[in-house]
């Protein structure tokens, strides 16, 4: 039977070092980058073609109003 090093490689409370440690990290960074980078370039689409904001007169008369039919505050 074929046996990978995957299953040999030992982390950092084992013996192994920082090694792991260090993959594991840059790892993490990456898929933080490419999220915030992809969640970026989505906004600015959305902005782009379709505005992120409501009418100043739908926000001002409530997006509760607007959107339910109901006003979520009662007392205004």
């Amino acid at each position: 039977m074929y046996q990978s090093d995957i299953f040999s490689i030992q982390g950092l409370l084992y013996g192994g070092g920082l090694k792991v440690l260090s993959s594991q990290l840059i790892g993490v960074m990456v898929c933080g980058i490419t999220a915030i980078t992809l969640a970026f370039i989505t906004f600015w689409l959305i902005r782009f073609f379709v505005g992120l904001r409501v009418r100043e007169q739908t926000e001002i008369n409530g997006l509760d109003n607007i959107e339910h039919g109901i006003s979520a505050y009662i007392n205004l």
